[in-house]
Protein backbone atom coordinates (compact mmCIF):
# COMPACT_ATOMS: atom_id res chain seq x y z
CA UNK A 1 0.00 0.00 0.00
CA UNK A 2 1.24 3.61 -0.97
CA UNK A 3 2.06 5.97 1.27
CA UNK A 4 -0.91 8.45 -0.27
CA UNK A 5 -3.59 5.30 0.12
CA UNK A 6 -2.11 4.73 4.08
CA UNK A 7 -2.86 8.51 4.45
CA UNK A 8 -6.25 8.73 2.78
CA UNK A 9 -7.64 5.63 4.94
CA UNK A 10 -5.92 7.31 8.51
CA UNK A 11 -8.35 10.46 6.84
CA UNK A 12 -11.41 8.63 6.67
CA UNK A 13 -10.56 6.59 10.19
CA UNK A 14 -10.67 10.25 12.13
CA UNK A 15 -12.03 12.86 10.77
CA UNK A 16 -15.40 10.87 10.43
CA UNK A 17 -15.77 12.29 14.05
CA UNK A 18 -17.30 15.30 11.76
CA UNK A 19 -19.96 13.06 10.72
CA UNK A 20 -21.79 12.76 14.37
CA UNK A 21 -21.03 16.33 15.45
CA UNK A 22 -24.62 16.96 13.57
CA UNK A 23 -26.28 14.34 15.47
CA UNK A 24 -24.87 14.84 18.86
CA UNK A 25 -25.37 18.78 18.63
CA UNK A 26 -28.86 17.92 18.40
CA UNK A 27 -29.11 15.69 21.59
CA UNK A 28 -28.34 19.14 23.65
CA UNK A 29 -30.87 17.51 26.23
CA UNK A 30 -31.17 15.06 28.80
CA UNK A 31 -27.65 16.08 30.18
CA UNK A 32 -28.05 13.09 33.06
CA UNK A 33 -27.70 10.61 30.30
CA UNK A 34 -25.13 11.92 27.91
CA UNK A 35 -22.83 12.82 30.56
CA UNK A 36 -22.58 9.67 32.53
CA UNK A 37 -22.75 8.09 28.64
CA UNK A 38 -19.18 10.11 27.88
CA UNK A 39 -17.57 8.79 31.09
CA UNK A 40 -18.20 5.26 29.89
CA UNK A 41 -16.59 5.97 27.06
CA UNK A 42 -14.09 7.64 28.42
CA UNK A 43 -13.55 5.00 30.97
CA UNK A 44 -13.00 2.29 28.14
CA UNK A 45 -10.63 4.65 26.13
CA UNK A 46 -8.54 4.76 29.08
CA UNK A 47 -8.20 1.20 30.29
CA UNK A 48 -7.57 0.44 26.88
CA UNK A 49 -4.61 2.90 26.91
CA UNK A 50 -2.87 1.78 29.42
CA UNK A 51 -3.15 -1.63 28.59
CA UNK A 52 -1.71 -0.92 25.56
CA UNK A 53 0.89 1.28 27.08
CA UNK A 54 2.07 -1.30 29.37
CA UNK A 55 2.36 -4.55 27.07
CA UNK A 56 5.54 -3.32 25.87
CA UNK A 57 6.75 -2.81 29.35
CA UNK A 58 5.36 -6.24 30.43
CA UNK A 59 7.36 -7.73 27.47
CA UNK A 60 10.69 -6.39 28.81
CA UNK A 61 10.20 -7.27 31.99
CA UNK A 62 9.56 -10.61 31.29
CA UNK A 63 12.86 -11.02 28.97
CA UNK A 64 15.00 -9.74 31.56
CA UNK A 65 13.06 -12.27 34.49
CA UNK A 66 14.42 -14.72 31.42
CA UNK A 67 17.71 -13.64 31.29
CA UNK A 68 17.14 -12.66 27.37
CA UNK A 69 17.34 -9.23 27.54
CA UNK A 70 19.30 -6.53 29.57
CA UNK A 71 17.34 -3.95 32.30
CA UNK A 72 17.86 -1.04 29.91
CA UNK A 73 14.75 -2.05 27.40
CA UNK A 74 12.86 -2.40 30.64
CA UNK A 75 14.40 1.45 32.30
CA UNK A 76 13.86 3.09 29.21
CA UNK A 77 9.85 2.00 28.57
CA UNK A 78 9.32 2.43 32.50
CA UNK A 79 10.49 5.80 31.66
CA UNK A 80 8.14 6.57 28.83
CA UNK A 81 5.30 5.13 30.65
CA UNK A 82 5.18 7.24 33.52
CA UNK A 83 6.63 10.69 31.61
CA UNK A 84 3.77 9.59 29.40
CA UNK A 85 1.37 9.75 31.97
CA UNK A 86 2.44 12.83 34.28
CA UNK A 87 2.79 14.79 30.88
CA UNK A 88 -0.49 13.77 29.64
CA UNK A 89 -2.32 14.99 32.63
CA UNK A 90 0.12 17.74 33.83
CA UNK A 91 0.16 19.34 30.59
CA UNK A 92 -3.72 19.84 30.54
CA UNK A 93 -3.78 20.68 34.01
CA UNK A 94 -1.04 23.23 33.19
CA UNK A 95 -3.50 24.85 30.58
CA UNK A 96 -6.08 25.45 32.98
CA UNK A 97 -3.68 27.02 35.07
CA UNK A 98 -2.36 29.15 32.58
CA UNK A 99 -5.95 30.31 31.55
CA UNK A 100 -7.11 30.76 34.76
CA UNK A 101 -9.29 27.98 35.27
CA UNK A 102 -8.95 25.63 38.46
CA UNK A 103 -11.86 23.65 37.93
CA UNK A 104 -13.07 23.47 34.14
CA UNK A 105 -15.87 21.40 35.43
CA UNK A 106 -16.70 22.39 39.02
CA UNK A 107 -20.39 23.04 39.17
CA UNK A 108 -21.80 26.60 40.41
CA UNK A 109 -25.39 27.41 40.65
CA UNK A 110 -26.05 30.99 41.41
CA UNK A 111 -27.93 32.23 43.95
CA UNK A 112 -27.76 28.65 45.62
CA UNK A 113 -28.17 29.02 49.64
CA UNK A 114 -26.82 24.36 50.03
CA UNK A 115 -25.41 22.28 47.69
CA UNK A 116 -27.79 18.93 47.00
CA UNK A 117 -26.38 15.39 48.39
CA UNK A 118 -24.82 13.86 45.34
CA UNK A 119 -26.77 10.13 46.32
CA UNK A 120 -30.40 12.87 45.62
CA UNK A 121 -32.05 10.54 43.75
CA UNK A 122 -35.20 13.04 43.43
CA UNK A 123 -34.95 14.97 40.07
CA UNK A 124 -38.64 16.36 40.15
CA UNK A 125 -38.53 17.93 43.77
CA UNK A 126 -38.63 21.88 44.19
CA UNK A 127 -35.47 23.68 45.84
CA UNK A 128 -35.67 26.58 47.81
CA UNK A 129 -33.17 29.22 46.91
CA UNK A 130 -32.54 32.87 47.38
CA UNK A 131 -33.93 35.56 45.10
CA UNK A 132 -32.79 39.08 45.02
CA UNK A 133 -35.31 41.00 46.42
CA UNK A 134 -34.48 38.61 49.86
CA UNK A 135 -37.10 36.50 49.59
CA UNK A 136 -36.99 32.32 48.33
CA UNK A 137 -37.63 30.76 45.17
CA UNK A 138 -38.75 27.18 44.13
CA UNK A 139 -36.48 26.04 41.50
CA UNK A 140 -36.58 22.43 40.14
CA UNK A 141 -34.14 20.03 40.21
CA UNK A 142 -34.19 19.92 36.37
CA UNK A 143 -33.66 23.37 36.12
CA UNK A 144 -31.00 22.85 38.45
CA UNK A 145 -29.23 20.68 36.17
CA UNK A 146 -28.61 22.59 33.41
CA UNK A 147 -27.03 25.78 35.45
CA UNK A 148 -24.87 22.55 36.80
CA UNK A 149 -23.76 21.64 33.46
CA UNK A 150 -23.80 25.33 31.30
CA UNK A 151 -22.18 27.43 31.94
CA UNK A 152 -18.84 29.22 30.64
CA UNK A 153 -17.08 26.08 31.18
CA UNK A 154 -18.77 23.87 28.48
CA UNK A 155 -16.65 25.06 25.45
CA UNK A 156 -13.38 24.55 27.39
CA UNK A 157 -14.12 21.06 28.43
CA UNK A 158 -15.23 20.33 25.43
CA UNK A 159 -11.61 20.78 23.79
CA UNK A 160 -10.29 18.82 26.95
CA UNK A 161 -12.39 16.06 26.00
CA UNK A 162 -11.37 16.61 22.00
CA UNK A 163 -8.04 16.76 23.11
CA UNK A 164 -7.96 13.78 25.07
CA UNK A 165 -9.32 11.95 22.20
CA UNK A 166 -7.13 12.91 19.94
CA UNK A 167 -4.14 11.73 21.65
CA UNK A 168 -6.28 8.52 21.98
CA UNK A 169 -6.69 8.35 18.32
CA UNK A 170 -3.32 9.18 17.66
CA UNK A 171 -1.96 5.78 19.07
CA UNK A 172 -4.57 4.10 16.82
CA UNK A 173 -3.33 6.05 13.64
CA UNK A 174 0.46 4.30 14.58
CA UNK A 175 -1.16 0.79 14.50
CA UNK A 176 -3.13 1.56 11.38
CA UNK A 177 -0.10 3.50 9.69
CA UNK A 178 1.53 0.10 10.86
CA UNK A 179 -0.52 -2.00 9.29
CA UNK A 180 -1.18 -0.58 6.08
CA UNK A 181 2.71 0.15 5.76
CA UNK A 182 2.85 -4.18 6.05
CA UNK A 183 0.37 -4.52 2.99
CA UNK A 184 -1.92 -5.54 5.62
CA UNK A 185 -4.90 -4.46 3.15
CA UNK A 186 -7.84 -6.05 3.99
CA UNK A 187 -7.33 -5.84 8.04
CA UNK A 188 -6.63 -2.20 8.12
CA UNK A 189 -9.70 -1.39 5.31
CA UNK A 190 -12.15 -3.44 8.58
CA UNK A 191 -10.07 -1.49 11.43
CA UNK A 192 -10.77 1.89 9.59
CA UNK A 193 -14.57 0.81 9.56
CA UNK A 194 -14.61 -0.24 13.25
CA UNK A 195 -12.96 3.20 13.91
CA UNK A 196 -15.41 4.78 12.54
CA UNK A 197 -17.90 3.50 14.43
CA UNK A 198 -15.57 4.25 17.48
CA UNK A 199 -15.26 8.20 16.29
CA UNK A 200 -19.72 8.47 15.61
CA UNK A 201 -19.71 7.64 19.39
CA UNK A 202 -16.77 9.37 20.32
CA UNK A 203 -18.70 12.44 19.07
CA UNK A 204 -21.11 12.22 21.64
CA UNK A 205 -18.79 12.76 24.47
CA UNK A 206 -17.01 16.07 22.66
CA UNK A 207 -20.38 17.46 22.76
CA UNK A 208 -21.39 16.14 25.94
CA UNK A 209 -20.67 19.17 28.48
CA UNK A 210 -23.28 21.62 26.12
CA UNK A 211 -25.73 19.63 27.00
CA UNK A 212 -28.53 21.60 28.71
CA UNK A 213 -27.07 25.22 27.17
CA UNK A 214 -29.21 27.08 26.24
CA UNK A 215 -27.72 27.56 22.37
CA UNK A 216 -26.33 24.41 20.83
CA UNK A 217 -22.84 25.00 20.28
CA UNK A 218 -21.82 26.83 16.85
CA UNK A 219 -20.57 24.68 13.85
CA UNK A 220 -17.47 26.36 13.99
CA UNK A 221 -16.75 25.29 17.50
CA UNK A 222 -17.56 21.76 16.39
CA UNK A 223 -15.72 21.55 13.80
CA UNK A 224 -12.54 22.57 15.08
CA UNK A 225 -13.17 20.14 18.04
CA UNK A 226 -13.78 17.55 15.39
CA UNK A 227 -10.60 18.57 13.61
CA UNK A 228 -8.65 17.96 17.27
CA UNK A 229 -9.81 14.69 18.08
CA UNK A 230 -9.73 13.21 14.60
CA UNK A 231 -7.02 14.79 12.62
CA UNK A 232 -4.51 13.10 14.97
CA UNK A 233 -5.26 9.55 13.00
CA UNK A 234 -4.07 11.16 10.08
CA UNK A 235 -0.77 12.32 11.89
CA UNK A 236 -0.34 9.15 13.81
CA UNK A 237 -1.11 7.07 10.04
CA UNK A 238 1.42 8.28 8.08
CA UNK A 239 3.89 8.21 11.23
CA UNK A 240 2.74 4.81 12.02
CA UNK A 241 3.71 4.16 7.87
CA UNK A 242 6.84 5.68 8.03
CA UNK A 243 8.25 3.72 10.88
CA UNK A 244 7.48 0.22 9.69
CA UNK A 245 10.78 -0.99 9.90
CA UNK A 246 11.21 0.33 13.47
CA UNK A 247 7.63 -0.88 14.68
CA UNK A 248 9.08 -4.67 16.17
CA UNK A 249 12.20 -2.67 17.75
CA UNK A 250 12.85 -1.34 21.05
CA UNK A 251 12.27 2.26 19.58
CA UNK A 252 8.85 1.22 18.07
CA UNK A 253 7.89 -0.01 21.45
CA UNK A 254 9.35 3.07 22.97
CA UNK A 255 7.47 5.28 21.06
CA UNK A 256 3.78 3.80 21.18
CA UNK A 257 4.25 3.67 25.02
CA UNK A 258 4.99 7.02 24.92
CA UNK A 259 2.09 7.70 22.32
CA UNK A 260 -0.56 5.67 24.44
CA UNK A 261 0.53 6.54 28.05
CA UNK A 262 0.62 10.33 27.05
CA UNK A 263 -3.09 9.77 25.48
CA UNK A 264 -3.85 7.57 28.96
CA UNK A 265 -2.64 10.69 30.98
CA UNK A 266 -4.73 13.09 29.15
CA UNK A 267 -8.08 11.09 29.28
CA UNK A 268 -7.67 10.65 33.10
CA UNK A 269 -7.77 13.85 33.64
CA UNK A 270 -10.64 14.96 31.20
CA UNK A 271 -12.55 12.09 32.93
CA UNK A 272 -12.27 13.44 35.96
CA UNK A 273 -13.08 16.52 34.99
CA UNK A 274 -16.76 15.02 33.78
CA UNK A 275 -16.63 13.09 36.88
CA UNK A 276 -16.80 15.70 39.19
CA UNK A 277 -19.88 17.18 36.59
CA UNK A 278 -21.89 13.90 36.90
CA UNK A 279 -22.09 13.70 40.43
CA UNK A 280 -23.83 16.63 41.04
CA UNK A 281 -26.17 15.30 38.50
CA UNK A 282 -29.60 14.16 39.85
CA UNK A 283 -30.82 10.56 38.59
CA UNK A 284 -28.31 8.36 40.13
CA UNK A 285 -29.74 5.09 38.48
CA UNK A 286 -29.72 7.10 35.25
CA UNK A 287 -25.99 8.02 35.81
CA UNK A 288 -25.43 4.66 36.74
CA UNK A 289 -26.68 3.40 33.26
CA UNK A 290 -25.21 5.99 31.49
CA UNK A 291 -21.72 5.34 32.44
CA UNK A 292 -22.27 1.26 32.65
CA UNK A 293 -23.81 2.06 28.48
CA UNK A 294 -20.93 3.66 27.80
CA UNK A 295 -18.41 1.66 28.29
CA UNK A 296 -20.28 -1.57 27.15
CA UNK A 297 -20.83 0.33 23.72
CA UNK A 298 -17.07 0.60 23.20
CA UNK A 299 -16.47 -2.94 24.14
CA UNK A 300 -18.71 -4.42 21.67
CA UNK A 301 -17.06 -2.05 18.83
CA UNK A 302 -13.74 -3.38 19.89
CA UNK A 303 -14.93 -7.34 20.29
CA UNK A 304 -16.16 -6.30 16.56
CA UNK A 305 -12.81 -5.00 15.56
CA UNK A 306 -10.95 -7.56 16.75
CA UNK A 307 -13.22 -10.73 16.07
CA UNK A 308 -12.93 -9.25 12.05
CA UNK A 309 -9.14 -8.31 12.14
CA UNK A 310 -6.97 -10.20 14.99
CA UNK A 311 -5.33 -6.91 15.29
Amino acid sequence: MSEAQAVLLGVLAGLTVLLGMPLARGLRTGQALLIPLSCGVLVYLLGDMLARAFMPLNSALLRRYDSLAGVEPAVSLTVAFIGGLVLGYGGLTAYLALTGVSDAAEPTVRGATSEPSPTDDSSELPAVHAAPNGGTTAVSAAALDVQRVAGPSSSRLALLVAIGIGLHNLGEGLALGNLAGNDWISISVVLVVGYVLQNLVVAGAITAPFAGDPQPPSWSHLALFGVIAGGPTVLGTYLGWQLVGMASGDAGDLTSTAVQALAAGAILFVLIQLLSSVTTLGRRTTRHLGLLAGLVIMLLIEVLIIGATGA
